[in-house]
């Protein structure tokens, strides 16, 4: 993650993660169906996300920022001759708007639009998705 401040009330951050996540098996040396490879494999479920941020301090009671999300998984193993297939194969991108206000010296407002869209490659588009959201909330201190 990296954040810089060209100006007082400007602030940009980006981050990046690379995960590598595997699971292995004494199982995956198991042959059941000759010729097909091992009826249970190592599971690998490795991903990556890459995303980033512009704020902008109106004033001391108010922000606003815009932000930009990628996500994507591709490791699916169709191993469907020999047992059950596993991996995944995602994409997301999300891009969200936000402005927050200090309403008094305990009470915030938040307000957040965002655009998300979703694909899924193992399920054929039916899971896939575009939505729209619209948050708020007020958040209270002590």
């Amino acid at each position: 993650s990296v954040t810089w401040n060209p100006l007082v009330r400007l602030y940009f951050q980006g981050d990046f993660s690379y995960v590598l996540n595997q699971t292995k098996t004494p199982a995956a040396n198991i042959v059941i169906v000759p010729g097909a490879g091992p009826t249970v494999l190592n599971f690998q479920s490795d991903y990556w996300t890459i995303g980033g941020n512009v704020g902008f301090l109106m004033n001391d009671k108010t922000e606003f920022r815009v932000g930009y999300n990628y996500y994507r998984a591709a490791d699916y193993v169709n191993n469907s001759l020999a047992g059950l297939p596993y991996g995944a194969d995602q994409t997301e991108n999300s891009v969200t708007a936000s402005m927050s206000r200090q309403l008094t010296k305990s009470v915030r407002l938040n307000l957040q639009y965002g655009y998300y869209n979703y694909t899924d490659g193992l399920s054929g588009g039916h899971n896939d998705y575009q939505v729209h959201s619209v948050f708020s909330n007020l958040v209270f201190g002590f």
